[in-house]
Formats: C-alpha cells, structure tokens, sequence
C-alpha cells in the first residue's frame, strides 16, 4: 500500500480531485497486490522446496521490499524538509494514522491478551495459533519512534 502511495502521490498540491482519484488507485490496486504475493512461494514450492520454506522466503522478500519503501520514504522526506523546513510540521496526517491505528491495535491486542496468557505450546484453547508478543510490542514501539523522528526539528540548517 505504502509502495502505490508513493507512486500516485508524487505530485505536490494536487486537487481534491487528483486526490480522490489516488485514494481510488491505492485503494484498488492493494488487492492484486495482495493477490500476487503469495506468487514467489507457489513459485518456490513449483521448484521443489516445501510451502513453508516458500512462505518464509516470501515473508522476508515483503519485509524487505517495505524497508525499502520505508527507507525511500523517510529520504524523501528529508529532502523535503531541508527543502522547506517552515511547512514541514504542519502535516498531521500520518501522526494521525499512526495514532489511530496503534489505539485499534492496543484494543485488538488488549482483547487477545487473556488467550495469548493462557495459550499452551502457542496454541490458544481454541485452536487459534499466537502471534509474537515481542514483535507486536517492538513494530509499535517503531512505529512511534519512526514517527516522531520524522515529526522532530531538523537540526541542520
């Protein structure tokens, strides 16, 4: 999503039009995003190696792919500050969303805490497997860490 974002949204005071028409193109082309990730670990496992191992691979592939994307970001940004210091902390938006989506995050995770507690093997008493508790805590703490970061006074001229 951060990827097609970066490429529609690459042009500077845009209409409220323009911008619509982005919001419909990252809304829409997500799904076959979506859709055609899971191709490198159909394509590994076609060449023998198990699912799993596929999975794996592909997992890190993405992560990769959204730590470049996230390091682009973050240059981008930099650039733009060094560029215009003075308009560069009147954008709130992605404080916002980083806010909104850590608080639905903590209430999700607040929720599944009780199951996640008495989970035995990380198997909830329902059969649902647990997630990693130490990498939820650590990607909010980033999450936050990246966004004040990208919110702090730029200490060069």
């Amino acid at each position: 999503m951060a990827l097609i974002t970066r490429l529609t949204s690459r042009r500077p005071g845009q209409s409220r039009r323009k911008i619509a028409r982005d919001v419909l193109l990252v809304s829409l082309g997500v799904w076959p995003i979506e859709f055609v990730s899971s191709a490198p670990a159909t394509l590994i496992n076609l060449a023998g190696v198990s699912i799993q191992t596929g999975r794996l691979i592909a997992t890190w592939l993405l992560i990769g792919a959204a730590g470049m994307t996230t390091i682009a970001a973050f240059l981008g940004a930099h650039r733009s500050r060094r560029r215009n210091s003075a308009n560069a902390g009147r954008d709130y938006f992605a404080p916002a969303c980083v806010a909104v989506y850590l608080v639905v995050c903590i209430v999700l995770w607040g929720a599944a805490l009780p199951d996640y507690l008495a989970a035995h093997h990380g198997v909830t008493a329902s059969g649902a497997p647990i997630g990693s508790f130490p990498y939820a805590v650590v990607t909010a703490v980033l999450a936050v860490a990246l966004t004040i970061g990208a919110y702090l006074p730029a200490p060069w001229p």
